[in-house]
């Protein structure tokens, strides 16, 4: 999973630089800017939370308020309440219509229609 995860920030990071040149920076807050800010922050807490399982696990105390606070912190619930602000941002910032929506490559979309 955490290869999977390294493979994935390495693409967004690739968008990124791609569309920063295009644009010539990131002057205003853009989609792709708040997607790779958001995907930073739940890599880095993927890692901690993970670091925090280990440290749980592998630490034995007689202290039960500290492996109490271990486990927690190397829950995944931390990582699906983190999980669900982030769609909330996106979903934010794309109805704002940062730097004129959600694609900066296509200049007209149209609408869905259902039959």
């Amino acid at each position: 999973p955490m290869l999977y995860g390294i493979i994935l920030m390495i693409l967004a990071l690739y968008k990124a630089a791609e569309h920063w040149r295009e644009t010539a920076g990131f002057s205003k807050v853009t989609l792709v800017k708040v997607l790779i800010q958001d995907q930073a922050i739940y890599f880095i807490m993927v890692i901690f939370c993970s670091a925090m399982q280990i440290v749980s696990d592998q630490l034995y105390t007689t202290d039960v308020l500290l492996a109490d606070l271990l486990d927690v912190l190397g829950s995944p619930s931390l990582l699906c309440v983190l999980g669900s602000h982030l769609l909330v941002h996106l979903k934010e910032v794309g109805e704002r219509g940062a730097s004129g929506g959600n694609s900066y490559r296509m200049r007209t979309m149209s609408n869905i229609e259902f039959s």
